[in-house]
C-alpha cells in the first residue's frame, strides 16, 4: 500500500527481532534516499521504544545499526549490484523491491539470488514489500508463485513443510481510512465515472 507505512512496519518486525534475540538483519531498498530514511527509522525505533530492552545502539564499522545484545543491521540499495551478497541473516527486509533496477548490470533476480541464500538457519524470516511496477521482475514472479496465508496453513496441517514459502498479503489503498471518501459515491457520480473511464482504468 502506497504512503501507507509498509515499509515501516516490515523494518519495525526486524527491528523487534533484533532486540528480542541476537540476530543479522538487512534491509534492500529501491534507491539510496530511501535505504538512508530507513537507516534513520532504526534509530528512531531504538530512541522512542518504551519497552526496557536494555539494548541501546553501538558503534559497530561494519553495520547501518547495531546493538549492545549483538544484533546488527546493514542497510543497502538495490542500486549496488552487490547488494546482499555474503554473510549469515535471520531477517531479510526487501523495500519497494518491484521497483529494484531491471538493467543487465543492475538486476532485481540477480539481486534476490544473492540476497536469499543468507538467510539461514530455522528462524529466519524475509519480507518482501512493494507498490507494483507492472506484470514482471523478480517481485512480480515471486507474487504468482507465493501462497495465500488461509492455503499455506490447510497444507501445514496437513504435513506440508517447505525449506521455504512465501506467503501473500494483500492490501489495497481503499483499505485505509485516510484513503476513503467520508461520503459515499452517488449515483450521478457513479454513472459519471462509468461513463469516462478509459480502456486502462477499465
Amino acid at each position: 500500500p502506497r504512503r501507507a507505512g509498509l515499509s515501516t512496519f516490515s523494518l519495525e518486525c526486524g527491528y523487534h527481532e533484533a532486540q528480542r534475540r541476537p540476530i543479522n538483519g538487512m534491509t534492500i531498498a529501491d534507491r539510496k534516499e530511501n535505504s538512508a530514511m530507513l537507516t534513520e527509522k532504526l534509530a528512531d525505533f531504538t530512541t522512542h521504544d518504551s519497552f526496557p530492552w536494555n539494548n541501546p545502539l553501538v558503534q559497530n564499522t561494519d553495520a547501518s545499526k547495531a546493538w549492545m545484545n549483538g544484533s546488527t543491521w546493514v542497510i543497502d540499495t538495490a542500486e549496488n549490484p552487490d547488494a546482499g551478497v555474503g554473510g549469515t541473516r535471520q531477517f531479510d527486509h526487501y523495500s519497494e523491491c518491484a521497483k529494484y533496477p531491471q538493467t543487465e548490470k543492475k538486476n532485481d533476480v540477480k539481486t534476490m539470488t544473492a540476497a536469499l541464500p543468507a538467510l539461514n538457519g530455522d528462524e529466519t524470516i524475509g519480507i518482501a514489500e512493494s507498490t507494483p511496477e507492472g506484470a514482471q521482475g523478480w517481485f512480480y514472479g515471486t507474487w504468482e508463485g507465493a501462497y495465500w496465508l488461509d492455503d499455506f496453513l490447510k497444507r501445514w496441517e496437513e504435513g506440508f513443510r517447505p525449506e521455504e514459502a512465501w506467503i501473500r498479503i494483500f492490501a489495497g489503498w481503499w483499505e485505509f481510512s485516510d484513503n476513503a471518501r467520508q461520503t459515499p459515491v452517488t449515483d450521478t457520480e457513479r454513472r459519471f465515472i462509468d461513463e469516462t473511464l478509459t480502456e486502462e482504468e477499465r
